[in-house]
């Protein structure tokens, strides 16, 4: 593989981490392995971190849903956050432990950790530590230690979030207020995620085309060479090794042009897909920023009508414990509204920062991708160039044997008349 294309997106997949001293980790995802058969198979996966505060390496091995549970425990733990995406889950079964499916996993689930170390706030994150760095029976007991605490600390709104949209518009209509302001933000951002989306939607579409019509021009230029060497055996002299030659230079040109298709596959359309898997990311970080406003408005809600029933009670005279009772619950509530401006706040702050750093990382990562992929299109054709160009002696002395032939035909012709 040429060494330009290989460096190809090389600042995209590149495996600098924050570490919790500062420092950048060196993260590698390697060594897929196999576990187990039938319906309980599954692959393992060698996870090295390499910080500059030791010498040495430690390694774990994880699975996907491992990774999976890292991803999702992030997002519950820093709403707003925009948090790496994980390679495609559902795999079509026979494909399953494919070389080409699993190498492609390992590439995402590598780049996804990398990028989670690398993350200003989730780099930091206990839970990125735990990853990498406990043993298997730890990080297990880890794992069903924060399901159990998840289950136990569930809200109500938690198991009945379908009807969160109802509830804000209901206790907008109780407030007597619907924050314009607000509703205008989510929705600006909702169709910017939208219309990204659709856009690197488009973009890797084409990308895949292009990388399958590289491997088919490749296979149709082999096939191609193939044939024109089988011609040339039966040719003798120099039109015979013209054949020949072309046909060499044919299937090196084509067996160049399917290998490079992998590298754009692994280095274009692949960081392209990513992408697209990054904005779901950012929806879901949106959706936490709507999810929050409503659980805020819905609590004012509650706050309001809990203080019209303490007006009424203290307005029919009833029990001084009803009241207190009213009082306590009033307090209860309030507490619970500036916890929940607050969580709001946080996650509009954190999206907003999100957003900005997104920005750039995605501006520079496509700048170098595509200032790589220019510069890789211009080696391959020059390549190519030289391998046509190469063919030039053997193409003349085949035409000037033609000549030749022909000269002496017609030669003997003048004669036998």
């Amino acid at each position: 593989m040429d060494g330009g294309m290989a460096a190809m997106g090389a600042g995209f997949r590149s495996g600098g981490g924050g570490g919790t001293d500062g420092g950048p980790l060196e993260i590698t995802v390697t060594d897929p392995v196999k576990q187990g058969d039938g319906v309980n198979a599954y692959t393992s996966y060698r996870v090295t971190t390499k910080s500059p505060a030791s010498d040495g390496e430690v390694y774990v091995i994880r699975r996907f849903s491992d990774f999976e549970w890292l991803h999702d425990r992030l997002g519950d733990l820093h709403r707003g956050a925009i948090v790496p995406p994980l390679p495609d889950k559902n795999v079509v079964e026979k494909f399953r432990f494919s070389r080409e499916f699993v190498e492609s996993r390992r590439r995402g689930l590598e780049t996804f950790v990398r990028r989670v170390a690398r993350h200003p706030v989730l780099g930091q994150a206990e839970e990125l530590q735990h990853f990498l760095k406990d043993s298997e029976d730890r990080w297990t007991m880890e794992m069903r230690k924060t399901a159990e605490s998840k289950l136990l600390g569930a809200k109500p709104s938690d198991f009945f979030s379908l009807f969160s949209s109802v509830q804000s518009t209901l206790a907008s209509a109780v407030l007597g207020r619907e924050d314009v302001t607000e509703e205008k933000e989510t929705e600006r951002l909702k169709r910017y995620a939208d219309a990204l989306e659709k856009a690197l939607t488009d973009c890797h579409r084409d990308a895949l085309q292009f990388v399958k019509k590289q491997r088919e021009l490749g296979a149709s230029m082999c096939e191609f060479g193939v044939a024109l060497q089988s011609l040339g055996q039966w040719e003798e002299g120099p039109l015979g090794k013209c054949f020949s030659e072309v046909g060499n230079k044919a299937d090196i040109v084509g067996s160049a042009t399917r290998n490079n298709a992998q590298v754009f596959l692994e280095n274009l359309e692949e960081p392209l897909k990513e992408y697209v898997r990054l904005v779901i990311s950012l929806k879901k970080a949106i959706s936490d920023r709507s999810l929050a406003w409503r659980n805020l408005n819905q609590l004012e809600a509650d706050l309001k009508a809990k203080k019209g029933k303490l007006h009424r009670a203290q307005a029919t005279s009833q029990k001084q414990e009803k009241i207190e009772e009213i009082e306590k619950e009033i307090a209860d509530v309030t507490r619970k509204v500036e916890d929940a401006r607050k969580e709001h706040a946080d996650v509009a702050q954190r999206l907003g920062g999100e957003l900005q750093r997104c920005h750039v990382e995605m501006a520079a990562d496509f700048d170098r991708m595509f200032r790589d992929f220019r510069a890789v299109q211009v080696r391959i054709q020059r390549q190519t160039a030289h391998s046509w160009e190469s063919l030039q002696p053997a193409i003349r002395a085949a035409g000037a044997a033609l000549q030749q032939n022909q000269s002496q035909t017609a030669a003997a012709a003048q004669q036998a008349a």
